[in-house]
């Protein structure tokens, strides 16, 4: 009996110290600069297309005050026909892990709510019938 409390404790303590190194976003430890390391999009018209081997780049970078800079560019394609560089200039915010993002530029960047990770902000998510995998890495 007493070896199992002695275990049942060590796994206790192992889960609380386990817990205690979890990610807890804020708006420092959040801001940075983060370029796309995955970015495809899947539309019922043209399946799933993986847009970095396309040539797209997104790069952004998040400042502690709230706001962000950054470019996503788009060259011409098959599927694109007319190039794209959209300058990503607005502001930024964290609420519940999740990190939103309100710009000029009518994109969809400023339509997902992406997940803050140590080291990445991602996101799965369906807007107007495309889905977006997106992962932005630190650098």
């Amino acid at each position: 009996m007493q070896r199992m409390l002695r275990l049942a404790a060590a796994v206790s303590i192992f889960a609380i110290v386990a817990c205690s190194n979890s990610f807890s976003p804020t708006t420092d430890n959040v801001a940075g600069t983060y370029v796309a390391t995955t970015l495809k999009t899947t539309a019922p018209s043209s399946g799933g297309i993986n847009q970095l081997s396309a040539g797209v780049t997104l790069t952004m970078t998040l400042n502690a005050n709230g706001t962000v800079t950054g470019a996503l560019v788009v060259p011409q394609s098959q599927q694109n026909p007319t190039p794209l560089t959209a300058d990503l200039a607005g502001t930024w915010s964290l609420s519940s892990g999740k990190v939103t993002f309100s710009q000029s530029a009518d994109t969809f960047v400023r339509n997902l709510s992406f997940t803050a990770n140590k080291n990445d902000l991602s996101v799965d998510d369906t807007v107007a019938n495309t889905r977006y995998q997106v992962t932005l890495t630190r650098q």
